[in-house]
């Protein structure tokens, strides 16, 4: 009985050495060819240039990639949170858009 157990884990760690090996292979595939290169944006799935969305680094080295549009969708999203009084306000004192103050929406 103990061998059989010792075959499973054996044939267990095994498959997670080659899944792991496997993933960072394809992570590591091109780490500095990005330049030039597609990528697409984690809320809405659409492919922009690298250049023109905001790249956020996570702490282990993966990368997620967000657009103008939603990030413009967040921040209005959120300024209605803000003034439902659900979310506090990130800046308390500003004008965006011209000197009446209104926050503008992008949707």
């Amino acid at each position: 009985m103990n061998i059989i157990f010792s075959v499973i884990l054996l044939i267990g760690a095994l498959y997670f050495v080659w899944w792991g090996y496997k993933n960072l292979l394809k992570r590591e595939h091109d780490p500095d060819g990005d330049s030039g290169e597609g990528v697409a944006c984690h809320l809405c799935g659409l492919g922009f240039p690298r250049e023109q969305v905001v790249v956020v680094e996570k702490k282990a080295g993966f990368e997620n990639y967000f657009c103008g549009n939603c990030i413009a969708k967040l921040a209005a999203d959120y300024n209605d949170l803000v003034r439902e009084g659900s979310a506090p306000a990130i800046f308390t004192e500003h004008v965006l858009n011209g000197d009446d103050g209104v926050v503008a929406r992008y949707n």
